[in-house]
């Protein structure tokens, strides 16, 4: 995955990537998850939600940000409604329609879409290359896991708590029931009956997966991409930080558009502005100590169509982990 602020390359960056691996024989799936897409602009071909194949090994797609989310509301609310369909008399309605504004929602429709990425990639493909949404949103989808892992096991003990309380009141007053419409419903006293803790389960699950494959340094690999300039440096320092923190794995560093002296000398502001990028990128190698840096020269043309990603591929090939 190819994490940075926004307009520094990443998605350049990740299909350049992409084409590396697939060129070394293994078989790739790069895909867009930022609701701006532009890697089928940057490989001059017309993509969508399924997987098109680019060139021999290569596929990509860009998945559709809002049919996703919207599908998980969906999911989420038939799921609320049909869980606390006896409630009906207070009017439950009105409130779980509410979940489609809830905060969070959107990073956990884009978990759940991530987590079926990988689930596929494992199956289809050797590689699965992301081009992620920019640094703050990301961020919220990658400690997503470890943050609800933790939550969801507090639900499920609530919920234990629950089944349990129905079980004592079983004992004193028989089989406890409520009626739903014009028909009774015996009420779950064991975790392996109740829908609910199923639910919750099913959730833990796809978190604790999600946060086994994010931790998993032979799985997983972070690159920071920035450019020579002082915030994108900024933002990737606070994002290395946060992955040190949650422990999740980086491979290396990508500084996109360098100026080369061949290109600055003779122009005193091209070698002004190559004296103050020379100064960026000492304070790259300082900060960044001991990772992998791949460095992408500045081309005023820019990048589109996979002649033009060749330029750049295989200095992507200083980064660890194109070999399996």
């Amino acid at each position: 995955m190819f994490v940075g602020k926004g307009g520094v390359g990443k998605t350049t960056s990740a299909a350049a990537y992409a084409l590396l691996l697939a060129k070394r024989g293994y078989r790739v799936l790069v895909v867009s998850i930022d609701p701006a897409h532009n890697l089928g602009d940057v490989l001059c071909t017309r993509l969508s939600g399924e997987p098109r194949k680019v060139v021999d090994n290569l596929y990509a797609a860009e998945l559709d940000y809002n049919a996703v989310i919207a599908k998980f509301v969906e999911e989420l609310s038939e799921k609320l409604h049909y869980f606390y369909r006896h409630l009906k008399v207070f009017n439950i309605e009105r409130y779980l329609d509410v979940v489609r504004y809830a905060p969070g929602v959107e990073e956990h429709a884009l978990l759940e879409a991530f987590i079926r990425l990988i689930d596929r990639a494992e199956r289809d493909y050797d590689y699965l290359v992301i081009d992620p949404p920019p640094t703050g949103l990301m961020t919220r989808i990658l400690s997503l896991p470890f943050i609800s892992i933790q939550w969801v096991e507090k639900l499920l003990e609530v919920r234990k708590a629950i089944l349990e309380r129905r079980k004592m009141l079983e004992r004193v007053m028989g089989r406890l029931k409520v009626r739903i419409g014009d028909r009774e419903v015996e009420l779950p006293t064991d975790a392996s009956e109740d829908p609910v803790f199923k639910e919750l389960l099913s959730a833990y699950k796809i978190y604790q997966r999600a946060y086994e494959v994010l931790r998993d340094a032979s799985r997983t690999r972070i690159y920071l991409v920035l450019t020579p300039e002082e915030l994108p440096l900024l933002e990737a320092l606070r994002v290395y930080n946060f992955l040190k923190r949650f422990r999740i794995p980086v491979g290396g560093v990508v500084v996109n558009r360098v100026l080369g002296w061949e290109m600055a000398r003779g122009n005193p502001i091209l070698e002004a502005e190559y004296r103050r990028q020379e100064n960026i990128l000492e304070r790259v190698e300082k900060e960044f100590t001991g990772l992998p840096k791949a460095l992408l020269p500045y081309i005023p043309q820019g990048l589109k169509g996979l002649a033009s990603l060749e330029v750049i591929a295989e200095k992507l090939g200083a980064l660890e982990g194109f070999r399996k």
